[in-house]
């Protein structure tokens, strides 16, 4: 049975049952996965319903015949080759690109995606750490009040901005977006946030490395801040959470300030808040905007990430609990 008419069965129940469009996608989707269908196909067939149509097979219609044998040959020529394009497949076949996609879509049920990017190869022991690490992380998010974790990382970001994506007209040519050179003009920020607000944003002078003293003297002004905000308590019951990158690795100095410092996995920015909501947050603020200077692209940064609510910082703490009881219940693969 084609998949489409297995797509039309479950439409044509959930019509039934009284669910509305929106619905009946939506109800398409969780099963079979986003893409499957669009909301155009699902109102198509509502409507056929609705004027009375009770089949969901295709109707009797003159036409070209169906090419006896193309399937097994399509689909040996995949099993070789699974990434090869339908013009390739035309050619080696000897039909035109628009029959094969349509016999590999139609009869085959088969769809191209695209491969899904990954920070890294994750090993066995790789995943073992991340499920392990994950309930350590699970288990301070919940023991401790998450105003009193800080979490922090570093990320580049550029000075000329443009935007990627507008409104026009649906007749227009869709605009280019070129890719940034190399030498793009940019600067590394370094941010420090917990559920209740941003601690503290620093950006790396020009011509500076990111060192080992450099980030001590990170701390001592994280520490500054953070005893402004708890003048009587200081870093008192306060905990650091960070990546395995090499200048963070400061143990003496974090004890010497009184910060607890709690893991982190290997590989693993889709369990790291900065990663995961505020850079990409911050870089969608920043889209349409150029900066001249150092000091314009800092204080753009500061004042962005200074107006974002505290419901907004809680709810991405909110996040990183679910993202990491999602990665224990996947065996520690990526999210």
């Amino acid at each position: 049975m084609s998949v489409f008419i297995e797509y039309r069965a479950v439409v044509h129940f959930l019509f039934l049952k009284g669910l509305n469009n929106a619905s009946i996608l939506q109800e398409l989707e969780d099963v079979y996965g986003q893409g499957c269908v669009t909301i155009f196909f699902v109102k198509k067939w509502t409507n056929m319903f609705s004027n009375g149509r009770e089949s969901v097979e295709d109707l009797p219609r003159a036409g070209r015949p169906k090419i006896d044998g193309l399937v097994p040959r399509i689909q040996e020529i995949l099993d070789e080759v699974p990434f090869i394009s339908t013009k390739q497949l035309s050619l080696a076949l000897g039909h035109h690109h628009a029959t094969v996609k349509k016999v590999m879509i139609e009869e085959m049920g088969l769809k191209k995606v695209n491969f899904k990017w990954i920070p890294h190869k994750l090993t066995e022991r790789n995943t073992d750490e991340r499920v392990c690490l994950s309930h350590q992380l699970l288990a301070y998010l919940s023991k401790h009040q998450h105003s009193n974790i800080i979490t922090m990382d570093e990320t580049w970001v550029y000075f000329d901005n443009p935007p990627t994506s507008l409104w026009q007209d649906a007749e227009l040519p869709r605009p280019h977006r070129v890719s940034r050179d190399i030498g793009a003009k940019k600067a590394m920020f370094t941010v420090f946030w917990s559920a209740s607000r941003v601690f503290l944003v620093e950006m790396l002078p020009a011509g500076q490395t990111f060192t080992k003293q450099y980030f001590i003297s990170l701390i001592d002004k994280l520490v500054d801040a953070i005893n402004q905000t708890r003048a009587k308590s200081g870093t008192n019951g306060m905990f650091i959470h960070m990546d395995n990158a090499r200048p963070h690795l400061i143990p003496e100095k974090l004890d010497q300030v009184g910060l607890k410092r709690i893991p982190h996995p290997a590989y693993s920015p889709d369990l790291a808040p900065s990663d995961f909501f505020l850079f990409g947050f911050m870089k969608h603020q920043l889209q349409g905007n150029s900066f001249g200077t150092h000091e314009e692209l800092f204080t753009a940064v500061r004042l962005i990430l200074g107006e974002i609510p505290k419901e907004t910082l809680a709810a991405a703490y909110a996040s990183w609990g679910k993202l990491l009881g999602i990665c224990i219940d996947t065996q520690g693969e990526y999210i």
